[in-house]
């Protein structure tokens, strides 16, 4: 901050200076000290009016400064030579001498930008609605030094310069934090998206070989080579084939195949049983019951399955450990037809176990 030289140059060029001081001229308003360090004395309305109309000036560039004078007194709460030397020479300081004119000024400007005590630093543009943090007052510290440090602080900090970098610091800031509050909500939702498709990804490998069987089942027959059951995907093939033909597009619309997965030893008890009618049986018991539509197939009459073992906390009797449900069907009617045994997940999986003859059909 530029400061003046010890012997202040005079801050107005106005000839009339009893608009600003009172009576006919300008000495009669100020005392010599007072003019000699620069200080405007304010104490009549019209120089009250003369100063509004500085604080009004549009053409303003520079702040004004008022100063009321200290408690119980009628001088300054800073000496006028000690608070020229920190300020511009082109800053303006008005003192207002007495408390009516300070009175009136409020009634212009409103309490929170009006001088009652202390100093008040009015940037250009200030109006009766302006922050009164755009245009601080300096309250009287414990010493002169140490009001006008506080003087020196509160016009750098208040520029308008600074105050509109502020804002705008103010308004990136809060940019940045919606941006931040995008971001994290946008992680979560990756987060989401992520264990969904890794969901999606072991349903698909799951299915993969049922997508295939979608795209190879004939609509009226197996395909000759459901006959060889030692591959995996034969049966998903026969089990989709089934779910095909027995279903209409509507049907299968309200019903699709659920999850389903093999036991270890299901494809074996289905190639040692096999014949074009027993897998053309168990296909169509499979994708019954993978669709949650095992009543709808005559015959099958799915019951619990007995013997298995018991564990503490189930409640069923044919639960296991793990939760799952046992199940038995018969795949032919009569007494002595085999048996396809099945479990049933508490998140809906089927898990198909094996087919059994009907004196194997218990336990798992």
């Amino acid at each position: 901050m530029t400061t003046a030289s010890a012997t202040p140059r005079p801050i107005r060029t106005s000839s009339k200076q009893d608009d600003i001081s009172s009576g006919t001229t300008g000495a009669q308003d100020m005392q010599p000290s007072d003019a000699g360090a620069g200080f405007t004395v304010v104490r009549t309305p019209k120089a009250l009016r003369q100063l509004a109309s500085e604080l009004r000036d549009p053409a303003r560039t520079q702040p004004i400064i008022g100063v009321a004078p200290a408690e119980a007194g009628v001088k300054p709460v800073v000496a006028p030579n000690r608070l020229r030397m920190l300020l511009d020479p082109r800053v303006q300081v008005f003192f207002l001498e007495n408390s009516g004119v300070r009175a009136r000024l409020e009634q212009r400007l409103g309490s929170r930008l009006a001088l009652t005590d202390g100093i008040r630093i009015w940037w250009p543009g200030v109006t009766p609605n302006s922050d009164p943090r755009d245009h601080p007052r300096v309250a009287v510290r414990v010493s002169e030094d140490a009001t006008l440090q506080a003087l020196e602080v509160a016009l750098d900090k208040s520029r308008p310069t600074l105050r509109s970098l502020r804002a705008q610091i103010h308004a990136a800031a809060q940019q940045l934090t919606l941006t931040q509050r995008e971001l994290n909500a946008a992680r979560r939702g990756a987060k989401e998206a992520n264990r969904a498709a890794n969901t999606a990804k072991a349903e698909l490998k799951q299915a993969h070989k049922r997508i295939a069987a979608l795209e190879a089942a004939d609509s009226a027959h197996l395909p000759a080579g459901l006959v060889d059951m030692d591959t995996e995907e034969t049966m998903h093939l026969a089990i989709t084939a089934e779910w095909l033909r027995t279903l209409t597009a509507t049907d299968r619309e309200r019903r699709p195949l659920g999850p389903y997965v093999f036991g270890s030893r299901f494809l074996q008890s289905v190639h040692e049983s096999r014949t074009v009618a027993s897998v053309d049986r168990i296909g169509r018991a499979c994708a019954m019951i993978a669709c949650g539509w095992a009543e709808r197939l005559p015959g099958l009459e799915p019951h619990p399955l007995k013997n298995v073992p018991q564990t503490g906390g189930r409640r069923h009797k044919n639960e296991r450990g793990d939760g799952a449900r046992g199940w038995i069907g018969r795949l032919r009617t009569g007494s002595g037809a085999n048996r396809l045994v099945y479990w049933t997940h508490p998140g809906g999986k089927i898990e198909f176990d094996s087919v059994r003859r009907h004196d194997e059909a218990s336990g798992p």
